[in-house]
């Protein structure tokens, strides 16, 4: 009994000395949070205070209020990456997402609407240009070059096989290559043999190129030649359009006018279907090659195309400037494609190539841009000359030399007919002093609408409304250009 008295004795004393102790927790919390509740009504949507009292909260552990401090911040404050990223939100393409789920619901809405600007089509899991699914189906591969390729063949690049320009070389093959020989076939030929070999329609050299690939019976100086004027003419057509293609433009370019014309008009012995549906090859030394298939693979090829004949001092001289005629047109189909006829083109070209109208229908830059832009990196670019804009005054006298320039409001209209030769002749080289007016004269207000045409073309929308914009401005403006050309 004394026992048991003692112990209720001592239980009474030790609970009144735990009892103030307990008393003070709930005390404490209370005046943190009415603490908290002050700060926060005067931080307001102050962001820079708000930030504070969140500092002030995570130093007393405070991690529901300090959560909270940092949802009032990133709502006052989109761009606030401290406060998101204590959050756990992750930043992507421009924009914060607060969960994993919503970042992937947008990257599947937003990818799809990309894709299907960019008229791409889905294959399986994945968008694709409509004229890959054709490649697509066969299970061909992009290789390191972007050429389509067998699964074998990729497997041989990983097993350290090489590449002198598109063929396969083994390392067992290395010393012919070594040796100065090229793979010509199945045969192996000195440089002079080889050039006679792919001097032959449908043997050409195929050569990789940094910034464009050449397809040449040229010899293959003459085609490296060429390759180097194409990047020329590329660096001046991103001065008219301002973008450099995507993808790596393709040029044709052939050794002579009777090979030039063979090409455009089909040749059966080559087994070479017709390349010129329009019949412009004849107006003009280079021409779009709109109806050119790959007829080993079905790829469509089409492209700009043209010759150069270095054996006369007028052919080696013409070449220069027809080359670049080609370049321009080539870098114009990477940049304004057809993928709804391409697409169609991989897996019916008969039927593709008899509705060649559909083709230029899909383009979303008018014609007068077309052969404007590539008339101006063929004759009125500047050289690296002591007149360095010796091509556009010949350019000009050649002009005026043959009627003078037409309406301005003709030239936009860009009738080009194989059955008007002399006349869609001389209206490429007047188109191309067009351009040259845009991008080299000081005209300030088509300057300002060739700057916004430039921004348009990099935005990759509004390719049309831009282009009508600049003609009618250009049309607004035509005395200038008159005066620019000293008219």
């Amino acid at each position: 009994m004394i026992t048991l008295m003692m112990m209720c004795a001592l239980g009474a004393e030790l609970g009144s000395g735990l009892g103030p102790a307990a008393a003070v927790v709930p005390v404490v919390a209370q005046d943190l949070g009415e603490e908290y509740e002050r700060r926060k009504e005067a931080a307001g949507k102050d962001v820079d205070k708000l930030w504070e009292l969140y500092l002030w909260c995570e130093a007393r552990s405070l991690a529901k209020e300090a959560k909270s401090t940092l949802w009032r911040i990133v709502r006052a404050d989109d761009e606030h990456k401290q406060a998101h990223e204590l959050l756990g939100h992750t930043f992507y393409d421009g924009k914060w997402f607060t969960s994993e789920k919503k970042l992937a619901k947008y990257k599947r809405v937003e990818g799809e609407r990309r894709a299907k600007e960019e008229g791409l089509v889905k294959w399986k899991d994945e968008w694709v240009r409509p004229e890959d699914v054709a490649f697509l189906k066969r299970g061909l591969v992009r290789d390191a070059l972007g050429e389509w390729v067998s699964k074998q063949d990729l497997e041989r690049a990983e097993a350290g096989w090489t590449k002198q320009d598109y063929n396969w070389i083994s390392p067992e093959e290395e010393a012919q290559v070594a040796a100065g020989l090229w793979k010509c076939g199945p045969a192996w030929k000195t440089l002079e043999e080889a050039n006679a070999w792919h001097g032959q329609l449908n043997q050409w050299w195929r050569i990789p190129g940094d910034q464009v690939n050449i397809t040449s019976t040229c010899a293959r100086e003459t085609a490296l030649n060429a390759m180097d004027l194409c990047a020329k003419a590329m660096r001046d057509m991103a001065k008219v359009f301002g973008v450099r293609p995507g993808r790596k433009p393709e040029v044709l370019v052939l050794k002579d006018n009777e090979q030039y014309q063979l090409f455009a008009a089909g040749d059966q012995a080559a087994k070479l279907p017709a390349a010129d549906i329009l019949g412009l090859s004849s107006i003009h030394y280079a021409f779009f090659a709109e109806s050119w298939f790959n007829l080993a693979t079905g790829a469509y090829q089409g492209t700009g195309a043209t010759y150069w004949d270095t054996k006369t001092d007028s052919g080696q001289k013409f070449g220069v400037h027809s080359v670049r005629h080609a370049a321009g047109l080539a870098y114009l189909q990477r940049l304004d494609p057809s993928p709804k006829w391409e697409g169609q083109a991989a897996s019916d070209p008969l039927r593709a190539a008899a509705d060649i109208k559909s083709f230029w229908g899909e383009k979303r830059l008018p014609r007068w841009l077309w052969y404007g832009g590539a008339a101006y990196a063929e004759r009125y670019y500047k050289a690296a000359a002591d007149d360095p804009w010796w091509p556009r005054k010949w350019s000009i006298a050649n002009i005026l030399g043959r009627g003078g320039l037409r309406p301005l409001a003709k030239l936009i209209e860009c009738d080009l007919s194989a059955e008007q030769v002399e006349d869609s002749g001389r209206m490429i080289n007047e188109l191309g002093l067009l351009i040259s007016f845009v991008v080299d004269g000081d005209c300030g207000p088509v300057k300002a609408q060739h700057t916004k045409f430039k921004e348009a073309i990099a935005s990759g929308e509004h390719f049309a409304a831009a282009a009508d914009e600049l003609a009618a401005v250009l049309l607004a403006h035509e005395k200038e250009l008159r005066a620019f050309a000293g008219f």
